[in-house]
């Protein structure tokens, strides 16, 4: 790996070992608590923010990666797998909440084109 690689150690399989992340220039390389590859994305650009982590319901843990010159944002599964309806865009890091504890629908916040934030819905 690079120099300017990023590393994130996270049981993201959810077996209850630290998964290993590594995210260098345009590829997001994850290995298990074995060190065996566990999924492989290379993307169009180089990736120049760390991958962020979030733990949805039922302890369900997604990879969150953005694309700054491609304006898209990404979100993995476990085993490597884009999530439903991604990518989508958007230019900068960001962030997966509820803006109602009520409600099942979570919201994507994310910079876009001429400083909008977008909000997207995520089931």
């Amino acid at each position: 790996f690079t120099p300017n690689h990023y590393f994130v150690l996270e049981d993201i399989d959810r077996n209850g070992k630290p998964d290993f992340l590594f995210l260098d220039e345009n590829k997001l390389t994850v290995f298990n608590e074995n060190k065996k590859e566990a999924f492989i994305h290379e993307f169009e650009n180089p990736i120049t923010s760390s991958p962020i982590i979030f733990t949805f319901p039922n302890n369900v843990c997604k990879i969150g990666v953005s694309d700054s010159e491609d304006e898209e944002v990404f979100l993995f599964n476990a085993d490597g797998s884009l999530y439903k309806d991604f990518p989508l865009e958007g230019k900068s890091p960001f962030s997966i909440g509820h803006f109602d504890n009520s409600s099942l629908q979570f919201n994507l916040l994310v910079g876009g084109k001429g400083n909008f934030l977008y909000n997207y819905a995520v089931n």
